[in-house]
């Protein structure tokens, strides 16, 4: 039997986090791309669009996972409605922002049909 991080002692400087900031959560290359780019060009105004957890902001800590929309479809569109009111960046809700920009993959579009 192969023991786990938490049970083998020999192994806990290479075992993750058990929880970490959502843009440190998302490794694959589009991501920290993606990531990237609205730390550069929006800076304090981003939030990531995850599978699990719906809308993050960049410093919500979440525990590590393996989801995808087109995988995993766990993303609810009346929840995702529900967190533009409720979820707030810089004090201002969601569903406020005038300007909304999203970079996404070639899936995105066709799960997007079922949140309009």
């Amino acid at each position: 039997m192969q023991l786990g991080c938490k049970e083998n002692l020999g192994c806990r400087s290479q075992c993750p986090p058990e929880y970490v900031e959502a843009k440190n959560a998302y490794v694959g290359p589009l991501s920290k791309k993606t990531i990237e780019y609205c730390q550069e060009f929006y800076p304090d105004s981003h939030v990531i669009l995850s599978a699990k957890y719906d809308f993050l902001l960049p410093h919500e800590k979440i525990t590590n996972y393996n989801s995808a929309c087109n995988r995993n479809p766990m993303i609810i569109p009346p929840e995702l409605k529900k967190q533009t009111r409720t979820k707030t960046l810089n004090g201002i809700p969601l569903i406020e922002y005038e300007k909304v920009v999203v970079i996404k993959t070639k899936l995105v579009p066709e799960f997007m049909k079922k949140f309009s």
